[in-house]
Protein backbone atom coordinates (compact mmCIF):
# COMPACT_ATOMS: atom_id res chain seq x y z
CA UNK A 1 0.00 0.00 0.00
CA UNK A 2 2.00 3.13 -1.35
CA UNK A 3 1.89 6.16 1.38
CA UNK A 4 2.32 9.41 -0.28
CA UNK A 5 4.59 10.76 2.50
CA UNK A 6 3.56 14.18 1.12
CA UNK A 7 0.36 15.20 0.70
CA UNK A 8 -0.86 12.21 3.34
CA UNK A 9 1.31 13.41 6.46
CA UNK A 10 0.25 17.05 5.61
CA UNK A 11 -3.53 16.19 5.75
CA UNK A 12 -2.73 13.54 8.38
CA UNK A 13 -1.27 17.02 10.49
CA UNK A 14 -4.30 18.80 9.84
CA UNK A 15 -6.90 16.32 10.74
CA UNK A 16 -5.03 15.57 14.49
CA UNK A 17 -2.97 18.39 15.25
CA UNK A 18 -0.36 17.96 17.18
CA UNK A 19 -1.78 20.21 19.92
CA UNK A 20 -4.41 17.59 20.07
CA UNK A 21 -2.48 14.50 21.64
CA UNK A 22 -2.51 13.47 24.69
CA UNK A 23 -1.38 17.11 26.78
CA UNK A 24 1.12 14.06 28.70
CA UNK A 25 2.69 12.18 25.98
CA UNK A 26 3.68 15.99 24.53
CA UNK A 27 5.40 16.72 27.43
CA UNK A 28 7.08 13.32 27.86
CA UNK A 29 8.05 13.13 23.88
CA UNK A 30 9.37 16.91 24.33
CA UNK A 31 12.24 15.35 26.51
CA UNK A 32 15.68 15.34 24.98
CA UNK A 33 16.28 11.90 25.99
CA UNK A 34 13.19 10.70 24.55
CA UNK A 35 13.63 12.01 21.03
CA UNK A 36 17.01 9.82 19.62
CA UNK A 37 16.01 6.57 21.40
CA UNK A 38 14.02 4.01 19.56
CA UNK A 39 10.05 3.78 19.23
CA UNK A 40 8.26 0.71 19.05
CA UNK A 41 5.11 0.91 17.27
CA UNK A 42 2.28 -1.72 17.71
CA UNK A 43 0.31 -2.47 14.75
CA UNK A 44 -2.43 -4.84 13.92
CA UNK A 45 -3.65 -3.12 10.90
CA UNK A 46 -6.53 -1.67 11.73
CA UNK A 47 -7.60 1.60 11.25
CA UNK A 48 -6.29 2.71 15.19
CA UNK A 49 -3.04 1.72 15.18
CA UNK A 50 -2.35 2.58 10.86
CA UNK A 51 -3.82 6.07 12.22
CA UNK A 52 -1.37 5.98 15.28
CA UNK A 53 1.90 5.01 13.24
CA UNK A 54 1.81 7.40 10.26
CA UNK A 55 0.48 10.35 12.74
CA UNK A 56 3.98 10.03 14.30
CA UNK A 57 5.84 9.76 10.94
CA UNK A 58 3.83 12.97 10.39
CA UNK A 59 4.65 14.92 13.60
CA UNK A 60 7.99 13.31 14.27
CA UNK A 61 9.76 12.90 10.87
CA UNK A 62 13.11 12.94 12.38
CA UNK A 63 12.29 9.91 14.00
CA UNK A 64 11.55 8.01 10.93
CA UNK A 65 14.47 6.21 11.17
CA UNK A 66 14.36 5.22 15.27
CA UNK A 67 10.47 3.61 14.57
CA UNK A 68 10.25 -0.06 15.12
CA UNK A 69 6.62 -1.44 13.79
CA UNK A 70 5.77 -4.32 15.98
CA UNK A 71 2.63 -7.07 14.99
CA UNK A 72 1.38 -9.57 16.38
CA UNK A 73 -0.71 -12.56 14.35
CA UNK A 74 -3.38 -13.85 16.63
CA UNK A 75 -4.31 -16.14 14.18
CA UNK A 76 -7.65 -16.26 15.04
CA UNK A 77 -9.08 -15.57 11.43
CA UNK A 78 -7.39 -18.23 9.02
CA UNK A 79 -6.18 -16.09 6.44
CA UNK A 80 -7.29 -13.11 7.19
CA UNK A 81 -4.90 -12.91 10.29
CA UNK A 82 -1.96 -13.97 7.95
CA UNK A 83 -3.74 -10.67 5.56
CA UNK A 84 -3.55 -8.50 8.60
CA UNK A 85 0.05 -9.04 9.01
CA UNK A 86 1.25 -9.19 4.83
CA UNK A 87 -0.49 -5.70 5.72
CA UNK A 88 1.24 -4.23 8.30
CA UNK A 89 4.50 -5.60 6.92
CA UNK A 90 3.74 -3.84 3.59
CA UNK A 91 2.98 -0.95 5.00
CA UNK A 92 6.35 -1.21 7.11
CA UNK A 93 8.44 -1.82 4.12
CA UNK A 94 6.91 1.07 2.33
CA UNK A 95 7.88 3.26 4.98
CA UNK A 96 10.85 2.03 5.44
CA UNK A 97 10.77 1.08 8.75
CA UNK A 98 11.83 -2.33 10.51
CA UNK A 99 8.80 -5.06 11.15
CA UNK A 100 8.80 -7.46 13.83
CA UNK A 101 6.11 -10.25 14.11
CA UNK A 102 4.68 -13.01 16.33
CA UNK A 103 2.45 -15.81 15.24
CA UNK A 104 0.46 -17.21 17.87
CA UNK A 105 1.31 -21.26 18.47
CA UNK A 106 -0.71 -23.54 16.59
CA UNK A 107 -3.31 -25.49 18.77
CA UNK A 108 -3.29 -22.81 21.44
CA UNK A 109 -6.27 -23.16 23.54
CA UNK A 110 -7.05 -20.07 25.12
CA UNK A 111 -8.08 -17.13 23.15
CA UNK A 112 -9.84 -15.54 25.98
CA UNK A 113 -8.84 -11.86 26.44
CA UNK A 114 -6.51 -11.98 29.10
CA UNK A 115 -4.61 -14.56 27.39
CA UNK A 116 -4.07 -12.74 24.29
CA UNK A 117 -3.41 -10.08 26.29
CA UNK A 118 -0.74 -11.60 27.75
CA UNK A 119 0.76 -13.21 24.54
CA UNK A 120 1.14 -9.87 23.12
CA UNK A 121 2.55 -7.98 26.09
CA UNK A 122 5.09 -10.70 26.07
CA UNK A 123 6.05 -10.16 22.63
CA UNK A 124 6.29 -6.36 23.23
CA UNK A 125 8.69 -6.98 26.25
CA UNK A 126 10.90 -8.89 24.39
CA UNK A 127 11.06 -7.27 21.43
CA UNK A 128 11.55 -4.07 23.19
CA UNK A 129 14.69 -5.47 24.67
CA UNK A 130 15.77 -6.77 21.11
CA UNK A 131 16.03 -3.59 20.10
CA UNK A 132 17.24 -1.63 23.03
CA UNK A 133 14.17 0.83 23.17
CA UNK A 134 12.08 1.54 26.76
CA UNK A 135 9.02 2.66 24.72
CA UNK A 136 5.63 1.96 22.77
CA UNK A 137 3.38 3.38 21.15
CA UNK A 138 -0.22 1.80 21.11
CA UNK A 139 -3.72 3.63 19.66
CA UNK A 140 -5.72 3.38 22.67
CA UNK A 141 -8.70 6.04 21.86
CA UNK A 142 -11.55 7.81 23.41
CA UNK A 143 -13.75 5.00 22.40
CA UNK A 144 -11.33 2.65 24.21
CA UNK A 145 -11.23 4.33 27.46
CA UNK A 146 -15.28 4.54 27.55
CA UNK A 147 -15.13 0.61 27.06
CA UNK A 148 -12.64 0.03 29.55
CA UNK A 149 -14.16 2.34 32.44
CA UNK A 150 -17.09 -0.08 31.95
CA UNK A 151 -15.72 -3.19 32.07
CA UNK A 152 -13.27 -2.50 34.87
CA UNK A 153 -16.56 -1.13 36.97
CA UNK A 154 -18.32 -4.32 36.41
CA UNK A 155 -15.61 -6.10 38.14
CA UNK A 156 -15.92 -3.69 41.04
CA UNK A 157 -12.21 -1.93 40.06
CA UNK A 158 -10.58 0.68 42.43
CA UNK A 159 -9.64 4.13 41.24
CA UNK A 160 -5.72 3.16 40.21
CA UNK A 161 -7.44 0.44 37.22
CA UNK A 162 -10.04 2.45 36.66
CA UNK A 163 -7.85 5.01 35.61
CA UNK A 164 -6.64 3.05 32.79
CA UNK A 165 -5.94 3.35 29.99
CA UNK A 166 -3.51 5.91 30.81
CA UNK A 167 -1.85 8.35 28.56
CA UNK A 168 1.61 7.40 30.07
CA UNK A 169 2.34 3.78 31.53
CA UNK A 170 5.79 2.88 33.49
CA UNK A 171 6.08 -0.62 34.29
CA UNK A 172 9.11 -1.03 37.08
CA UNK A 173 11.29 -2.84 34.26
CA UNK A 174 11.78 0.62 32.35
CA UNK A 175 9.32 0.20 29.80
CA UNK A 176 7.00 2.76 29.28
CA UNK A 177 3.92 2.94 26.98
CA UNK A 178 2.74 5.89 25.61
CA UNK A 179 -1.26 6.40 24.48
CA UNK A 180 -1.13 9.69 22.29
CA UNK A 181 -4.89 9.17 20.55
CA UNK A 182 -6.37 9.23 23.85
CA UNK A 183 -8.32 12.44 23.44
CA UNK A 184 -9.89 11.33 19.53
CA UNK A 185 -12.69 8.91 19.04
CA UNK A 186 -12.76 5.64 17.12
CA UNK A 187 -14.64 7.89 14.35
CA UNK A 188 -12.73 10.51 14.57
CA UNK A 189 -9.69 8.23 13.60
CA UNK A 190 -11.58 6.74 10.80
CA UNK A 191 -12.49 10.12 9.36
CA UNK A 192 -9.10 10.94 9.16
CA UNK A 193 -7.84 7.60 7.50
CA UNK A 194 -10.92 8.12 4.84
CA UNK A 195 -10.45 11.79 4.36
CA UNK A 196 -6.17 11.00 3.31
CA UNK A 197 -7.34 7.94 1.29
CA UNK A 198 -5.34 5.47 3.56
CA UNK A 199 -6.22 1.94 3.71
CA UNK A 200 -6.73 -0.21 6.40
CA UNK A 201 -8.06 -3.97 7.39
CA UNK A 202 -11.08 -4.16 9.10
CA UNK A 203 -11.79 -7.62 12.00
CA UNK A 204 -15.10 -8.36 11.34
CA UNK A 205 -15.21 -10.47 14.49
CA UNK A 206 -14.76 -7.36 16.56
CA UNK A 207 -19.02 -6.83 15.89
CA UNK A 208 -19.02 -10.46 16.79
CA UNK A 209 -20.18 -10.80 20.71
CA UNK A 210 -17.72 -13.58 21.44
CA UNK A 211 -15.78 -11.28 23.86
CA UNK A 212 -16.99 -9.16 26.56
CA UNK A 213 -15.21 -5.82 25.34
CA UNK A 214 -17.21 -6.13 22.43
CA UNK A 215 -20.28 -6.73 23.92
CA UNK A 216 -19.84 -3.56 25.82
CA UNK A 217 -18.99 -1.43 22.42
CA UNK A 218 -22.07 -2.71 20.18
CA UNK A 219 -24.84 -2.81 23.07
CA UNK A 220 -23.78 -0.98 25.77
CA UNK A 221 -22.26 2.42 24.71
CA UNK A 222 -24.56 2.93 21.87
CA UNK A 223 -27.33 2.54 24.42
CA UNK A 224 -25.60 5.28 26.65
CA UNK A 225 -25.51 7.43 24.03
CA UNK A 226 -29.14 7.02 23.01
CA UNK A 227 -29.83 7.54 26.53
CA UNK A 228 -27.79 10.45 27.75
CA UNK A 229 -28.69 13.81 27.33
CA UNK A 230 -24.83 14.48 26.94
CA UNK A 231 -22.01 12.49 25.19
CA UNK A 232 -20.82 9.47 27.65
CA UNK A 233 -17.66 9.00 24.90
CA UNK A 234 -16.70 13.03 26.89
CA UNK A 235 -18.09 12.10 30.24
CA UNK A 236 -16.26 8.79 30.86
CA UNK A 237 -12.59 10.35 29.36
CA UNK A 238 -13.45 13.10 32.26
CA UNK A 239 -13.88 10.55 34.87
CA UNK A 240 -10.39 8.73 33.96
CA UNK A 241 -8.74 11.72 34.16
CA UNK A 242 -10.18 12.77 37.52
CA UNK A 243 -9.89 8.74 38.40
CA UNK A 244 -6.07 9.19 38.08
CA UNK A 245 -5.36 12.36 39.62
CA UNK A 246 -7.18 10.77 42.73
CA UNK A 247 -5.13 8.03 42.30
CA UNK A 248 -2.04 9.79 42.26
CA UNK A 249 -2.99 11.58 45.42
CA UNK A 250 -3.74 8.56 47.05
CA UNK A 251 -0.28 7.37 46.08
CA UNK A 252 1.72 10.41 47.11
CA UNK A 253 -0.18 10.53 50.78
CA UNK A 254 0.72 6.81 51.03
CA UNK A 255 4.21 7.56 50.22
CA UNK A 256 4.68 9.86 53.41
CA UNK A 257 3.68 7.30 55.17
CA UNK A 258 5.22 4.24 54.80
CA UNK A 259 8.56 2.81 53.11
CA UNK A 260 8.71 0.98 49.75
CA UNK A 261 7.62 -2.59 50.70
CA UNK A 262 10.89 -5.11 49.83
CA UNK A 263 11.03 -8.85 48.55
CA UNK A 264 11.12 -11.51 51.34
CA UNK A 265 11.56 -8.72 54.11
CA UNK A 266 9.39 -8.07 57.04
CA UNK A 267 6.85 -4.60 55.96
CA UNK A 268 6.00 -2.48 58.99
CA UNK A 269 2.42 -0.96 58.93
CA UNK A 270 2.77 0.67 62.56
CA UNK A 271 2.56 4.17 60.61
CA UNK A 272 -0.93 3.31 58.81
CA UNK A 273 -2.80 2.76 62.00
CA UNK A 274 -5.88 4.74 62.28
CA UNK A 275 -5.57 5.95 58.38
CA UNK A 276 -8.74 5.58 56.30
CA UNK A 277 -9.64 2.05 54.23
CA UNK A 278 -8.60 3.48 50.97
CA UNK A 279 -4.74 3.61 52.25
CA UNK A 280 -4.88 0.66 53.85
CA UNK A 281 -6.16 -1.16 50.62
CA UNK A 282 -3.40 0.47 48.26
CA UNK A 283 -0.66 -0.18 50.44
CA UNK A 284 -1.68 -3.88 50.34
CA UNK A 285 -2.03 -3.73 46.51
CA UNK A 286 1.66 -2.51 46.51
CA UNK A 287 2.85 -4.77 48.89
CA UNK A 288 1.52 -7.95 46.77
CA UNK A 289 2.39 -6.48 43.47
CA UNK A 290 6.32 -6.11 44.77
CA UNK A 291 5.98 -9.73 45.31
CA UNK A 292 4.45 -10.62 42.01
CA UNK A 293 1.45 -11.82 44.27
CA UNK A 294 -1.56 -10.03 42.61
CA UNK A 295 -3.20 -12.87 41.74
CA UNK A 296 -2.45 -15.35 45.12
CA UNK A 297 -5.44 -13.96 46.80
CA UNK A 298 -9.08 -14.25 46.38
CA UNK A 299 -11.44 -10.98 46.48
CA UNK A 300 -13.04 -12.60 50.19
CA UNK A 301 -9.06 -13.64 51.14
CA UNK A 302 -7.89 -10.37 50.25
CA UNK A 303 -10.56 -8.79 52.59
CA UNK A 304 -9.61 -11.33 55.63
CA UNK A 305 -5.90 -9.43 55.14
CA UNK A 306 -7.49 -6.21 55.19
CA UNK A 307 -9.30 -6.82 58.28
CA UNK A 308 -6.66 -8.16 59.84
CA UNK A 309 -3.96 -5.49 59.11
CA UNK A 310 -6.67 -2.81 60.22
CA UNK A 311 -8.16 -3.89 62.72
CA UNK A 312 -4.46 -4.81 64.40
CA UNK A 313 -4.84 -8.47 65.00
CA UNK A 314 -1.71 -9.21 67.32
CA UNK A 315 -1.34 -12.58 64.97
CA UNK A 316 -2.78 -13.70 61.38
CA UNK A 317 -1.69 -16.11 59.14
CA UNK A 318 -3.54 -16.52 55.89
CA UNK A 319 -2.96 -19.67 53.41
CA UNK A 320 -1.27 -17.57 50.03
CA UNK A 321 -1.21 -21.14 47.74
CA UNK A 322 0.44 -23.99 47.85
CA UNK A 323 3.26 -23.68 50.82
CA UNK A 324 2.95 -19.96 50.77
CA UNK A 325 1.62 -17.87 53.90
CA UNK A 326 1.38 -14.29 54.45
CA UNK A 327 1.96 -14.05 58.27
CA UNK A 328 1.30 -10.77 60.02
CA UNK A 329 2.71 -10.34 63.82
CA UNK A 330 3.24 -7.37 65.61
CA UNK A 331 2.04 -4.99 62.67
CA UNK A 332 4.75 -6.42 60.35
CA UNK A 333 3.78 -8.22 57.26
CA UNK A 334 5.65 -10.85 55.35
CA UNK A 335 5.25 -13.88 53.21
CA UNK A 336 6.81 -17.01 54.60
CA UNK A 337 7.34 -20.58 52.70
CA UNK A 338 5.98 -22.69 55.89
CA UNK A 339 3.86 -21.72 58.98
CA UNK A 340 4.63 -23.32 62.36
CA UNK A 341 3.69 -26.97 62.36
CA UNK A 342 2.47 -27.22 65.64
CA UNK A 343 0.56 -23.56 66.63
CA UNK A 344 -0.26 -22.93 69.73
CA UNK A 345 -4.03 -24.14 71.06
CA UNK A 346 -6.91 -21.97 70.06
CA UNK A 347 -10.61 -21.69 70.47
CA UNK A 348 -12.80 -19.26 68.35
CA UNK A 349 -16.89 -18.50 68.74
CA UNK A 350 -18.75 -19.92 65.48
CA UNK A 351 -21.36 -18.12 64.07
CA UNK A 352 -23.86 -18.53 61.29
CA UNK A 353 -22.10 -16.14 58.38
CA UNK A 354 -18.76 -16.25 59.70
CA UNK A 355 -15.96 -16.63 57.55
CA UNK A 356 -13.36 -17.37 60.09
CA UNK A 357 -9.69 -17.00 59.51
CA UNK A 358 -7.74 -19.77 61.06
CA UNK A 359 -4.18 -20.16 62.43
CA UNK A 360 -2.74 -22.46 60.20
CA UNK A 361 -3.82 -19.56 57.16
CA UNK A 362 -6.88 -21.73 56.13
CA UNK A 363 -10.07 -20.24 56.56
CA UNK A 364 -13.65 -21.55 57.85
CA UNK A 365 -16.94 -20.83 56.50
CA UNK A 366 -20.57 -21.56 58.31
CA UNK A 367 -23.55 -20.97 56.33
CA UNK A 368 -27.49 -21.79 57.03
CA UNK A 369 -28.96 -23.32 53.61
CA UNK A 370 -31.88 -24.21 52.20
CA UNK A 371 -31.11 -28.22 50.15
CA UNK A 372 -33.35 -28.76 47.57
CA UNK A 373 -34.24 -32.48 46.41
CA UNK A 374 -31.11 -33.17 43.97
CA UNK A 375 -28.48 -31.51 46.37
CA UNK A 376 -30.11 -33.26 49.22
CA UNK A 377 -30.16 -37.00 47.25
CA UNK A 378 -26.15 -36.05 46.28
CA UNK A 379 -25.50 -35.37 50.00
CA UNK A 380 -27.40 -38.47 51.11
CA UNK A 381 -25.58 -40.37 48.63
CA UNK A 382 -21.80 -39.42 49.09
CA UNK A 383 -21.51 -37.59 45.89
CA UNK A 384 -20.60 -33.80 48.13
CA UNK A 385 -18.12 -35.73 50.80
CA UNK A 386 -14.80 -33.85 49.73
CA UNK A 387 -13.22 -33.95 52.78
CA UNK A 388 -13.67 -30.09 53.16
CA UNK A 389 -17.58 -29.47 53.53
CA UNK A 390 -20.06 -30.68 55.65
CA UNK A 391 -23.27 -30.52 55.72
CA UNK A 392 -25.04 -30.91 59.59
CA UNK A 393 -28.68 -31.41 60.30
CA UNK A 394 -28.37 -29.24 63.35
CA UNK A 395 -30.86 -26.30 65.27
CA UNK A 396 -29.61 -22.84 63.84
CA UNK A 397 -29.57 -21.48 67.03
CA UNK A 398 -26.48 -23.92 68.29
CA UNK A 399 -23.27 -22.70 70.01
CA UNK A 400 -20.79 -23.74 67.79
CA UNK A 401 -17.01 -23.56 68.59
CA UNK A 402 -13.75 -24.17 66.16
CA UNK A 403 -10.81 -24.85 68.17
CA UNK A 404 -7.67 -26.98 68.44
CA UNK A 405 -7.21 -30.65 68.87
CA UNK A 406 -6.80 -32.13 72.40
CA UNK A 407 -5.18 -35.61 72.76
CA UNK A 408 -8.45 -38.14 74.17
CA UNK A 409 -10.72 -36.07 71.55
CA UNK A 410 -13.54 -38.61 70.37
CA UNK A 411 -16.89 -38.92 68.39
CA UNK A 412 -18.93 -41.33 66.15
CA UNK A 413 -18.22 -40.35 62.45
CA UNK A 414 -21.01 -40.78 60.06
CA UNK A 415 -21.74 -44.36 59.46
CA UNK A 416 -19.47 -45.87 62.33
CA UNK A 417 -20.42 -48.71 64.68
CA UNK A 418 -19.26 -46.69 67.66
CA UNK A 419 -17.26 -43.78 68.67
CA UNK A 420 -13.55 -43.51 67.87
CA UNK A 421 -10.54 -41.22 68.62
CA UNK A 422 -9.10 -38.43 66.39
CA UNK A 423 -5.37 -39.90 66.80
CA UNK A 424 -6.96 -43.10 65.39
CA UNK A 425 -9.30 -41.20 62.84
CA UNK A 426 -6.15 -39.21 61.79
CA UNK A 427 -3.48 -42.17 61.30
CA UNK A 428 -5.95 -43.63 59.18
CA UNK A 429 -6.89 -41.32 57.08
CA UNK A 430 -3.06 -40.41 56.73
CA UNK A 431 -3.29 -36.76 57.91
CA UNK A 432 0.44 -35.68 58.45
CA UNK A 433 1.32 -35.49 62.35
CA UNK A 434 2.14 -31.76 61.69
CA UNK A 435 -0.83 -30.89 60.36
CA UNK A 436 -3.18 -32.53 63.27
CA UNK A 437 -2.89 -29.55 65.61
CA UNK A 438 -3.92 -26.87 62.90
CA UNK A 439 -7.31 -28.66 61.95
CA UNK A 440 -10.39 -26.66 63.86
CA UNK A 441 -12.35 -29.18 66.00
CA UNK A 442 -15.75 -28.10 65.09
CA UNK A 443 -18.15 -28.53 68.17
CA UNK A 444 -21.51 -28.26 69.69
CA UNK A 445 -20.87 -26.44 72.86
CA UNK A 446 -16.58 -27.49 73.56
CA UNK A 447 -17.40 -31.03 73.72
CA UNK A 448 -20.18 -32.54 71.44
CA UNK A 449 -18.14 -33.00 68.25
CA UNK A 450 -19.75 -32.23 65.21
CA UNK A 451 -16.71 -32.60 62.31
CA UNK A 452 -13.15 -32.11 61.55
CA UNK A 453 -11.84 -31.35 57.94
CA UNK A 454 -10.74 -34.28 56.14
CA UNK A 455 -13.40 -36.27 58.36
CA UNK A 456 -16.99 -37.44 58.58
CA UNK A 457 -19.90 -35.44 60.02
CA UNK A 458 -20.72 -36.82 63.13
CA UNK A 459 -23.20 -39.48 62.99
CA UNK A 460 -25.58 -37.95 65.46
CA UNK A 461 -26.05 -34.82 63.07
CA UNK A 462 -26.55 -36.72 59.62
CA UNK A 463 -29.07 -35.32 57.22
CA UNK A 464 -32.22 -37.28 57.04
CA UNK A 465 -34.55 -37.54 53.64
CA UNK A 466 -37.07 -35.46 55.16
CA UNK A 467 -34.12 -32.60 55.93
CA UNK A 468 -34.45 -29.28 54.07
CA UNK A 469 -32.56 -27.01 55.72
CA UNK A 470 -28.79 -27.66 57.19
CA UNK A 471 -25.88 -25.93 58.42
CA UNK A 472 -22.74 -26.04 55.45
CA UNK A 473 -19.30 -25.40 57.13
CA UNK A 474 -16.40 -25.11 54.05
CA UNK A 475 -13.00 -25.68 55.31
CA UNK A 476 -10.92 -22.84 52.29
CA UNK A 477 -7.60 -23.07 51.41
CA UNK A 478 -7.11 -26.87 52.60
CA UNK A 479 -4.12 -28.31 54.09
CA UNK A 480 -5.68 -32.32 53.67
CA UNK A 481 -4.54 -33.67 50.38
Amino acid sequence: MPVDLTSDFKQLKQCLPFEQLSPQVRAFLMQPAYQSSPWAVACSGGADSVCLLLSLLAHFPEQAGNIHVLHVNHRLRGLASDGDEQFVRELAQDLGLPFYTHQHEDGATDTSEAALREVRQAFFKETLQQIGASILFTAHHKSDVAETLLMRLVRGSGSSSLAGPRPIQSFSDGRVYLRPLLEFTKQDLLSTLHKCRIAFRYDETNAMGDYFRNRIRSSVVPALQSASPNDPLEGLALSRRLLEEDDAALNAVLRTLITQPQVNAPWDLSKLMGQPTALWRRALQLWLRVHNKTQCLSRKAFELLLEACQKNYASFTLSAGKDVFIVLKDKQLQFKRTFEQRPSPFSFSLNLGDVLPLPNGAVLEAHWVSLDEATRAAILAGHMDNGTTAYLNIDPGAVLTARSWISGDAYRPLGAPGTQKFQDLFINRKIPSGLRSALPIISKGENEILWCPGLPPADAYKLLPSTSEALRLTYLHSLVE
